[in-house]
C-alpha cells in the first residue's frame, strides 16, 4: 500500500493573512484541494494533517469536491514532524501495515507537484526504501556564523533545494520518528531526519514549478502559473 500524508497545519504568518494559506484560492478553488486532487488516483489512501481549529472547514471543502471518501482528516501536530508522525500512528491504527507499505510526504502548499514527480518518488522508494524531491539551486550560497559576516561559501555544484514529496518505507519511517519524539521542532523537514539517523534517500528531480506557497509573491505566480496552465 502507498500512503499519502499532506501536512496542512501553517499557520499563514508569512502570507499576512487571517485565514491559513492552504486554504487560500487559486481560480476558485483551494490550495489544499489542488494538492490533495494530485494525490488521490496516484495512491491507496490519502491522510491529511490538519490543525483541530480547522477541521469543520475541511470537511465542508473535501464534501463540496466530492473528497470525503477519499481523504482521512487526522489531528495535525505543533510542527511538521509531528504531523507526520501523527498520520502514522492513524494509519496504524485504521489500516493493516505491513513491511513493504510506504509512506509519500507532501506540503499541502505546494499544489503544482506533478504525477511523475510523485510516481517516481514512489518507484525509487520500492527500491532504495527511501526518496526525496530536490532540485539544483541556481543562486551562490554563503554561510554565516555570525549573520554578519560570510564564514564560507560552498560549492553550488554539489547544493541542491530540499521539495517535496518525500518517501520512506512505512516502519522504516515510523522507527525513526519515535526516537526524536523530544526534538522533533529540530527538522523542518524529513530530509535532516534521516540524514540523522544515515538512511540514504534516493533523489529525484524535481520542478522549479513545485513551489511551496508561503508568501504573497508565491501567491501571485501561483495565480499566473493555473492561469497559464
Amino acid at each position: 500500500m502507498v500512503y499519502a500524508a499532506i501536512a496542512a497545519g501553517g499557520a499563514g504568518l508569512r502570507m499576512g493573512t487571517e485565514l491559513p494559506k492552504q486554504f487560500l484560492e487559486l481560480n476558485g478553488k483551494p490550495i489544499l484541494i489542488y494538492t490533495l486532487e494530485r494525490f488521490v488516483g496516484l495512491t491507496d489512501k490519502v491522510f491529511l494533517g490538519i490543525a483541530k481549529e480547522q477541521k469543520a472547514l475541511t470537511e465542508e471543502l473535501l464534501k463540496d469536491y466530492g473528497l470525503s471518501e477519499k481523504v482521512v482528516i487526522t489531528p495535525g501536530g505543533i510542527n511538521r514532524m509531528e504531523t507526520i508522525y501523527n498520520i502514522l500512528k492513524d494509519i496504524e491504527a485504521k489500516c493493516s501495515v505491513t513491511d513493504n507499505d510506504i509512506v509519500i510526504t507532501h506540503d499541502a502548499v505546494r499544489p503544482f507537484v506533478s504525477n511523475r514527480v510523485i510516481e517516481e518518488n514512489i518507484e525509487k522508494c520500492r527500491q532504495f526504501g527511501a526518496a526525496g524531491t530536490f532540485v539544483k539551486t541556481v543562486d551562490t550560497v554563503c554561510i554565516s556564523e555570525s549573520g554578519e559576516y560570510v564564514s564560507a561559501v560552498p560549492d553550488r555544484n554539489m547544493l541542491y533545494n530540499v521539495q517535496t514529496p518525500q518517501t520512506v518505507n512505512f516502519k522504516l519511517l515510523k522507527k525513526a520518528l519515535c526516537k526524536h519524539t523530544d526534538d522533533f521542532e529540530k527538522y523542518t523537514d524529513l530530509c535532516g531526519l534521516l540524514c540523522t539517523e544515515e538512511i540514504k534517500a534516493a533523489m529525484v528531480q524535481g520542478d522549479y514549478s513545485n513551489i511551496k506557497i508561503t508568501t504573497p509573491s508565491d501567491l501571485k505566480f501561483a495565480e499566473k502559473f493555473v492561469e497559464e496552465n
